[in-house]
């Protein structure tokens, strides 16, 4: 293989690939399958999908079975069961001919994006009900409230709605733009929280289609395979799961994200910066990735001085664009105080969380009532760590790839984050893999969204999903 530098990456010339399959063989053998998994999933939705009140959906005879009976009830998670194995066996078996092909052929694998995200398009949300929190944020702002300052609980019938209890009083960690979106599904939508679900969908398709342009873009400037990147980073059973049927604002964020570091590598730093910068004016978490994006514009073996320049204006940059939404949004800065609102979610999933619940329930024993006061060590601790890593990854001299730096930090702020959910692993997966994960980091982020897909299942029929 033979290289050539382009200032801030490095382009490998990639090995011809082995001859393809024919396009009906290739749809018969690698789309199918996953098409059969997600529509399988679909139809599972319908039953054990999360709907805010019975009425919400048109109930055909049987709809209504599916949503209202045992036996519907059963058949529904039954389908949700298979269609998520079939899926993740289909996502495996793609990923095993890509290898074996070394294709480059991205149409194909952007085909398969489509066919597999269509059965999932017009179902309710599974896996999560953050969607209709979002729904909430965005009735409190069509109604004059500001959602950094006031929870859902303050509108009649807000539970019809469909919030989790546990946000009832919270106020909104989003970003101006999301909440803008939000006010402007309300007005569209009127009082149908299902409907605004679906509009909160689109914005996450749009996340993932943004996504499959970019993680290529990055791949090929990286000398990585672009269509082995697509795979793991965007057409992953995640994915499907949590950004297209979840719907999750993280779609949107990190595709944003993406797109701004390919623009930077594309010698367009400031639109890059500036898409950066609505990533996180959707979720403020995206603004780790700004002084990465800042070490890319400089270049690769940039002096500090042109480093810091950089990181001057591309905050130079943000910072208008956040002044701007704040006022054009009307609700101010209030995200600056609301990020800590995850937290109070204790999980398993969260090393520091998990480390501080199991030493508390053993000390606990004795009597000594310890077990938030270990959490709350643990996490400052934890985060600690994560800022130290995330600063070092910034400074240390010689950083030839700032966007697996990017990723990294991101990494870094899940495994050491108070609250971990499974979509999270998306913030860093797309980043890492468009830049030369080694075979050992490959097997530990397949392994991981495997071990990720399959605990979304069971946590989703264990939470008992239908109406709410």
């Amino acid at each position: 293989m033979s290289t050539e530098s382009l200032g801030q990456v490095t382009t490998t010339a990639i090995s011809p690939a082995a001859p393809q399959d024919s396009l009906p063989a290739f749809f018969a053998r690698s789309v199918v399958p996953g098409l059969v998994g997600t529509a399988l999933i679909g139809a599972g939705a319908v039953g054990v999908g999360w709907v805010p009140v019975k009425g919400s959906l048109p109930a055909p005879p049987l709809i209504d079975v599916l949503q209202s009976t045992t036996f519907g009830t059963i058949a529904a998670a039954c389908s949700l069961i298979v269609g998520v194995v079939i899926l993740l066996l289909a996502w495996l078996q793609l990923g095993t001919e890509l290898t074996r092909s070394g294709s480059t052929d991205l149409r194909r694998l952007w085909m398969t994006l489509a066919a597999w995200s269509v059965p999932l398009l017009l179902t309710p949300p599974l896996f999560s009900r953050d969607v209709y929190s979002y729904v909430a944020q965005g009735k409190l702002m069509a109604g004059g409230f500001n959602p950094y300052l006031t929870g859902p609980s303050v509108m009649p019938g807000w539970v019809n709605d469909g919030v989790d209890p546990l946000w009832a009083d919270a106020t909104s960690p989003y970003g101006q733009v999301f909440l803008l979106f939000g006010r402007l599904f309300s007005d569209i939508a009127g009082p149908s929280a299902f409907s605004m679900a679906l509009m909160f969908r689109v914005l996450a398709v749009v996340g993932v289609a943004i996504l499959a342009w970019a993680v290529p873009v990055l791949a090929k400037a990286y000398g990585v395979n672009p269509a082995r990147a697509l795979w793991l980073g965007v057409l992953n059973p995640l994915v499907f799961m949590h950004f297209i049927s979840g719907a999750h604002n993280d779609a949107l964020m990190i595709g944003l994200i993406a797109a701004g570091f390919a623009l930077v590598v594309r010698k367009h730093p400031y639109f890059g910066v500036l898409l950066i910068t609505l990533g996180a004016a959707v979720k403020p978490i995206g603004l780790v990735a700004l002084p990465f994006a800042g070490l890319l514009w400089a270049g690769q073996g940039a002096p500090m001085t042109l480093v810091v320049r950089r990181w001057v204006q591309s905050a130079a940059v943000a910072l208008t664009v956040m002044v701007g939404l704040a006022f054009a949004s009307g609700t101010g800065f209030g995200w600056l105080n609301a990020v800590a609102t995850p937290a109070s979610v204790k999980t398993w999933l969260s090393p520091p969380t998990a480390a501080g619940m199991a030493i508390g329930a053993v000390v606990d024993v004795g009597g000594f009532n310890a077990t938030d006061t270990l959490i709350a060590a643990f996490r400052v601790l934890a985060t600690v760590a994560a800022l130290a890593f995330i600063a070092y990854l910034c400074l240390r001299p010689g950083t030839r790839n700032p966007v697996r730096a990017a990723g990294l930090a991101f990494l870094a702020l899940v495994v050491l984050g108070p609250a971990v959910q499974p979509w999270y692993l998306l913030w860093c997966l797309p980043l890492l893999a468009a830049t030369a994960l080694t075979k050992i980091e490959t097997k530990w982020m397949i392994y991981g969204t495997v071990g990720l897909t399959l605990f979304s299942l069971v946590s989703h029929l264990c939470d008992g999903a239908g109406y709410l």
